[in-house]
């Protein structure tokens, strides 16, 4: 799912869904384990117990992941001192100028950090249950949550995991398309390689994932194979169109197949479709 907005209040965001999902594929050298974090579930619902980790349930299972209660908020998989959506300096403009979108007819806010239910999958913000999203971003799709209703617990689970080089580049290009929306008079559905995308995801890597920054920066080669690869997900442009003013220097260009933002979902292996 889900580049950050400022997050309205609390309130449940019903209505499941198709969605668009980057498919796992091997994790990459370089790696962090993933990090649990189980939210107490909102007053008068769920359990006040403080619930405990839940190394058998979902991705858990495998017994990598470190648990940390959601008010101290989630670790941060990297100590290079790169900014996060909510840290200071200029990454606070995303959160300024990316205010939520309601969607009447399915209750979504595109543009927020939101957390699809993978039982029930019905959506919610992420600060209904009060989970720390500064290592968040919108439209991102690496994690594991079950809502308070539906978890044997009686409160909230959620698993940051792992991303692949699919799932960044979707994130990434959803976040880039959003903000083009709210921001200019002729919004785009096409970035440049080089002047968006990877800036944004150099930008923003901490929040995309849970795995550490590669030593050698070979990945911005790796994502243009990804995405001219994945035409199921990506549309690629290799040059400008005859007469036009765009900057060769500014190719390839990539934008997503699918423009229907709230088709963009956590890839659940029991994906539940209304």
């Amino acid at each position: 799912m889900a580049a950050a907005g400022t997050v309205p209040g609390p309130g449940v965001n019903a209505g499941p869904g198709p969605a668009v999902a980057a498919n796992a594929t091997p994790a990459e050298e370089g790696e962090t384990k993933p990090v649990v974090a189980v939210a107490a579930a909102p007053a008068g619902e769920g359990t006040s117990a403080a619930p405990a980790a839940e190394t058998g349930s979902g991705e858990a299972e495998s017994g990598d992941a470190n648990s940390v209660d959601v008010s101290g908020g989630l670790e941060t998989e990297s100590s290079n001192g790169k900014d996060t959506l909510e840290g200071a300096g200029d990454t606070s403009e995303v959160m300024d100028t990316q205010a939520g979108s309601v969607d009447e007819e399915n209750g979504r806010q595109l543009g927020e950090v939101e957390l699809q239910c993978g039982i029930c999958t019905k959506w919610f913000t992420a600060d209904t249950f009060g989970i720390d999203t500064s290592s968040c971003l919108p439209f991102m799709t690496n994690y594991s949550f079950h809502c308070n209703v539906c978890h044997h617990s009686g409160n909230t689970y959620f698993l940051r995991k792992q991303a692949n080089l699919k799932e960044m580049c979707l994130s990434a290009l959803a976040n880039l398309t959003w903000q083009s929306r709210i921001q200019d008079e002729h919004p785009k559905t096409m970035f440049s390689k080089d002047k968006d995308i990877i800036p944004f995801i150099d930008k923003y890597w901490e929040c995309m994932t849970t795995r550490q920054r590669p030593g050698k920066m070979t990945w911005p080669n790796n994502i243009v194979k990804t995405m001219s690869k994945e035409r199921d997900v990506f549309l690629v442009k290799e040059h400008p169109d005859p007469g036009s003013k765009d900057p060769e220097e500014d190719y390839p260009k990539f934008g997503l197949l699918d423009q229907d933002l709230s088709n963009i979902g956590p890839a659940y292996d029991n994906q539940k479709q209304s």
